[in-house]
């Protein structure tokens, strides 16, 4: 099996070091880069390698619902339902997670209108 990740209507499909994973997208709640890897975090259960760096991770995941808040993590905006923003930083669970002054506003701004829309499906 080759190393690679896809994503199929609102599922991730992993396939890394001969054994996959299929998770749904929503479930994601941040990525952060590892070596030439991503780690994704998730609601519930364990983080998964997936064999792609964050930039082009970032790609494939729906703009309308992920950030990218630092040059190495990535977060879901369903984040904001349990997470505080303090001193530049995304506190969320047991996990601080760095975010730039610019996408502070921005983050809050969008984290506000996916909230919205999610509401209104």
């Amino acid at each position: 099996m080759k190393n690679e990740v896809k994503v199929v209507k609102n599922k991730i499909i992993i396939i890394y070091s001969g054994t996959y994973a299929i998770r749904t997208i929503d479930n994601i709640r941040f990525c952060n880069s590892s070596h030439n890897n991503s780690v994704l975090n998730f609601k519930t259960g364990k983080p998964l390698i997936a064999p792609v760096g964050l930039s082009k991770l970032a790609l494939l995941l729906p703009e309308e619902a992920f950030c990218k808040i630092h040059k190495r993590y990535l977060v879901h905006y369903a984040i904001m339902q349990e997470a505080i923003i303090k001193d530049g930083k995304i506190i969320y669970r047991k996990h601080v997670l760095p975010i730039t002054r610019e996408c502070i506003a921005k983050f809050r701004c969008n984290a506000e209108a996916y909230h919205t829309s999610e509401k209104n499906e």
